[in-house]
Parts: structure tokens; sequence; C-alpha cells
């Protein structure tokens, strides 16, 4: 990992910054255990979000420092570049799995075991049609969700 944050990754002429080459490792990694990501740099704070499987799957985010403490800002998976061991927070009915960047690969594989949870929950089928659904909440999103398909230099706009 350190290797991957020490050189600038240009990606459409555009240099990412730390927290891009880190999401782009992740949805590199995600997708090749079949699991589509879209995703979005916030503008307003060092903070970018990754939709995994529409959604169908929750969410990750990767930031400088923890989001809202509310049941409806309670992202399922975050990477936080400020800390230093595993931990997770529940609110309600929600639980957030926080991850320090050098065990994202242990984040995948908490991923892949919840998408083979819901497929066995839901069935294919199910599952499917679970994910289209979810994918309407991304198409019209005002903040410009971009759907990520690894080797592309361009991302292309939900």
């Amino acid at each position: 990992m350190e290797e991957l944050v020490k050189f600038a990754l240009i990606v459409g002429g555009i240099p990412l910054n730390n927290n891009e080459i880190l999401a782009k490792n992740i949805m590199d990694n995600l997708f090749k255990k079949g699991i589509e990501c879209m995703w979005y740099i916030s503008n307003t704070s060092n903070s970018i979000y990754i939709a995994l499987d529409n959604g169908a799957i929750g969410s990750i985010r990767i930031s400088d420092h923890i989001s809202g403490t509310s049941e409806t800002n309670c992202y399922r998976y975050n990477v936080l570049t400020s800390l230093s061991t595993q931990n997770v927070l529940k609110w309600g009915n929600s639980t957030m799995y926080l991850f320090p960047v050098n065990d994202i690969n242990i984040m995948i594989e908490y991923i892949s075991m919840d998408k083979q949870n819901r497929l066995t929950h839901f069935g294919e089928l199910g599952y499917n049609r679970y994910k289209r659904m979810m994918l309407s909440k991304y198409l019209y999103h005002k903040k410009g969700w971009k759907l990520y398909v690894p080797g592309k230099e361009i991302l292309e706009e939900v």
C-alpha cells in the first residue's frame, strides 16, 4: 500500500490525490471480486464515496475524519486515514465498520462476504432486482456519481 501512495497517478490528465489513489485501488480489487463500483469526490471535504453494486451492499467512505453520528449518515464501510486499528460503531439498526488504510484487504473480504450473504438470502434474481432498483438512486443524483471501469482513463458519469 505504501508504494501506491508514493506516486501521483494520472487519470484523464488530472493528478489524483492519495485518497483517490486509495479509492482506485479498492475499486480495482472489488471489481476482481465481481462487485461494481460507482464513486464521487466530495466538494466540501476530503472524502470519497464508493457505492457497492449500486448501493445494494452499502457504501464505502474514504476520509481523514469520521462521518456524522446519525443513522442516515452512517456509511457501512469506512476507511479512515487517521485510524490505526479497526473499530465497529452502531447507531440504531446501522453498523459502521472503520478500517485503517493498512486493513483495506480485510474490508474487501467483509464486503465480499456481505455480498455472498445477500445473494444467499435474496437469491440471484432478487439481488439483481434490488441492484437495479438502487441504481435509480444514483442516476439522477446531483453529486454526479461516476461508474468505475478498471483500465479506463475516463470515468463515465452514471
